[in-house]
């Protein structure tokens, strides 16, 4: 017996053995493959371009300042970085084909793409100057949403399928309330703020909007859709109330054509025309080269990526240009959020390169973190100490502690359609004392001093402590509203004024002089180079150094057949959609940004409102 189960015992670790050594084999097997199969998906075509080509703007998902990382399942099954279009990348390619004579016309094909407002009005300035160099622009898409057609409409003919659809709805914000949720599971959610209207902390609070903030969304969205309805109604050559009239009583007008979106669209002048994608792209062709064969299309990427380096004088100036986009959390962070030390270091970097004339940084941000805002804005003010000009660029948010690290600046740009204000401060320490009773689980002990264990979970939350924290937040607030009041060249009273966590479109900002231009990131950086007494310049990017396995995950999570491939796998396994998982993440985890080592937060809750769908 000894000696069969010796020799059992060997045989056994050999065999267990033989399949780890496949297991290893056929995984680096299968990691090689799958590099060679990507391989030609992430390197942009190099085939030169035809001498005269159409150019396919076809981008898909969401345009972003700066791509993000997936930090792990989760991200990836809510399709974090999945299907991402810089911005620069789509104003950079119809600027170069405005310009250029193989360019043609460009034939717009936006609808798997979305982005904020403002995103969608700069890429729509940049489709405009391309107009404007006596091109044409055509739009086709099976349905639009309101970021798509917002693009569209600038086009000289916008075709719809005839099962499509324009689907126009208007602005607005709605969010999960789950104080009813909280009391159920027996978490109790202590609230510490300052600000009528910072109402960041209403889910945890609340089973509904409060009414001041259903005021001041009710302004801000007022101030978006105005703008909204401004741009369309020029491009269309539409009556002043005629999309607002036809959306109140979009039973009635639909009635008029038997149910037909379609027909809708075109009998109001939304589109152009109504048929199928072999229809309009004979039409397109037929328009471009009636009387010889159709011009070659030519996709974006592959245009983008044939375009020359600029080419700059040799005594051009140096300005620095950071992007700050997504969250603000305590600590180091990939691309997609900020991370307070991260982004700290970068602005360090930007101040010891003393070739730098200037300092241009972008900000798209709800905010976060107040230690790790306040370890950026001391940043900002040590490179704005070295004599520099320090200029911020808002993009389609920077409120709250986006807003906060903006105070430095000595010139503050804007979007019309950019969310900011937010001003103002909060604290949040959820207690599961009831919860662990619940279970039949009970803490105890003793320390030195009344602090000593307060944040033990299951302990409950003390007075002596809920009222330092509620001081600490007013604190907090004062501070705020001084910078404001010291960097805007304001009284605290009429900053308290604006304050108050209110939200504002930049239209309105700079009306009550949050902001000082309205513009775009080129109009910035321009303004900086003038401040700095510098007529020819290069903008020096400063990025967060990424490893090569960071790198190639960033590329695959971008790339459109990954992209692809991870919405597959989404609905084979019956998954909810992206946007749904981030609306009910707050039910089962956190916002990464609370994760401030004092629970002090400066967040604008309904940011997110300035991403169209």
């Amino acid at each position: 017996m000894n000696d069969r189960s010796a020799a059992s015992g060997f045989f056994g670790g050999l065999l267990k053995g033989y399949r780890i050594f496949r297991a290893i084999v056929l995984n680096l097997l299968f990691l090689i493959l799958l590099l060679l199969l990507l391989t030609p998906l992430l390197s942009p075509s190099s085939l030169p371009i035809p001498p005269s080509a159409v150019l396919e703007l076809a981008p898909e998902g969401m345009v972003v300042e700066q791509r993000s990382i997936a930090a792990g399942p989760a991200q990836l099954l809510q399709g974090a970085g999945d299907g991402e279009v810089l911005l620069n990348d789509l104003v950079q390619t119809i600027d170069a084909a405005a310009g250029d004579a193989r360019i043609r016309a460009i034939v717009l094909r936006p609808d798997k793409l979305n982005g904020a407002f403002s995103h969608m009005q700069e890429i729509g300035r940049a489709l405009t100057r391309f107009k404007a160099a006596n091109k044409p622009l055509y739009a086709l898409a099976g349905n639009y949403n309101q970021a798509q057609y917002y693009l569209a409409s600038l086009a000289d003919q916008v075709m719809l399928n005839p099962m499509g659809a324009v689907n126009l709805e208007g602005f607005g914000t709605w969010q999960l309330y789950f104080q009813q949720a909280l009391e159920k599971l027996g978490i109790e959610a202590h609230i510490f703020r300052v600000g009528t209207y910072k109402a960041a902390v209403e889910p945890f609070e609340r089973n509904d909007m409060s009414p001041e903030a259903k005021s001041n969304y009710g302004e801000l969205f007022g101030d978006l859709w105005d703008l909204y309805l401004r741009d369309i109604n020029a491009a269309r050559n539409l009556p002043q109330n005629a999309v607002s009239s036809t959306l109140e009583t979009l039973d009635e007008a639909l009635a008029l054509y038997q149910g037909d979106s379609a027909a809708l669209a075109l009998g109001t002048g939304l589109v152009d025309r109504v048929e199928s994608t072999a229809a309009s792209t004979a039409f397109i062709d037929g328009e471009l080269t009636p009387n010889s064969e159709p011009l070659p299309r030519v996709d974006y990427r592959r245009y983008l990526h044939s375009l020359p380096s600029p080419v700059f004088a040799p005594g051009a100036g140096r300005i620095g240009l950071i992007v700050a986009s997504g969250e603000i959390v305590d600590g180091e962070a990939m691309p997609g959020l900020i991370g307070g030390d991260t982004l700290s270091a970068l602005i360090r970097s930007a101040r010891e390169d003393r070739s730098l004339a200037a300092l241009v940084l972008r900000v798209d941000s709800p905010g976060g973190s107040a230690f790790a805002s306040e370890l950026v804005r001391g940043e900002l003010e040590a490179f704005k100490a070295s004599g520099r000009p320090l200029v911020v660029s808002m993009g389609s948010m920077a409120a709250s502690g986006g807003y906060w690290i903006a105070t430095p600046a000595d010139e503050i740009w804007a979007s019309a359609s950019t969310i900011t204000g937010s001003i103002g401060i909060f604290g949040l320490l959820p207690t599961f004392d009831d919860s662990f009773a619940r279970l039949g689980l009970h803490v105890d002990g003793i320390g030195t001093t009344s602090l000593s264990g307060a944040g033990t979970p299951g302990l409950p939350l003390s007075p002596l402590l809920a009222r330092s924290l509620q001081l600490s937040v007013e604190n907090g607030y004062q501070r705020f509203i001084g910078l404001v009041a010291q960097s805007r060249n304001m009284t605290l009273e009429a900053v308290d004024q604006v304050a108050q966590g209110q939200v504002w479109s930049g239209l309105h900002a700079r009306e009550l002089g949050l902001v000082d231009q309205l513009g775009d990131l080129d109009q910035a950086l321009a303004s900086a180079a003038q401040r700095a007494g510098v007529d020819d310049y290069v903008v020096v990017p400063f990025d967060v150094p990424l490893s090569p396995v960071e790198r190639l995950l960033q590329q695959l999570l971008t790339n459109r057949s990954v992209a692809q491939a991870l919405t597959h796998w989404r609905q084979e396994l019956a998954l909810p959609d992206n946007a749904l998982l981030r609306r009910l993440q707050p039910l089962w985890s956190l916002p990464a940004y609370l994760n401030d080592p004092n629970a002090l937060y400066l967040h604008c809750l309904v940011c997110d409102a300035a991403r169209l769908q």
